[in-house]
């Protein structure tokens, strides 16, 4: 049987931190981490022989956690987004009709 490749433990890396920079708010780096995952990911379907199984479900669980952080963030930004319309409408009742 073949060495595994390092690039399963390389993938699952860039997707914990990726999961730990949505949690922290600190989405500096995010776009890049994201990119290197996607790159990892793309090297990994170019494996010959295909990955292991025990890989693949290992890297989904890893995936779904990351899926589960991006919803909360992605709520987060929604009820953010409605924060700032309703202040907006408050503001502009404040100020009263246009002449």
């Amino acid at each position: 049987m073949s060495e595994p490749s390092p690039l399963y433990p390389e993938l699952l890396r860039l997707t914990e931190q990726a999961c730990a920079q949505l949690r922290e708010g600190s989405h500096g780096a995010l776009a890049t981490l994201l990119t290197e995952r996607e790159r990892v990911v793309q090297a990994i379907r170019d494996l010959a022989p295909p990955p292991d199984p025990r890989a693949i479900h290992r890297i989904l669980e890893v995936d779904r956690r990351l899926l589960d952080v991006l919803e909360v963030e992605k709520a987060r930004i929604a009820d953010a987004l409605a924060q700032i319309a309703k202040c907006r409408q408050l503001l502009e009742s404040y100020r009263g009709a246009p002449p």
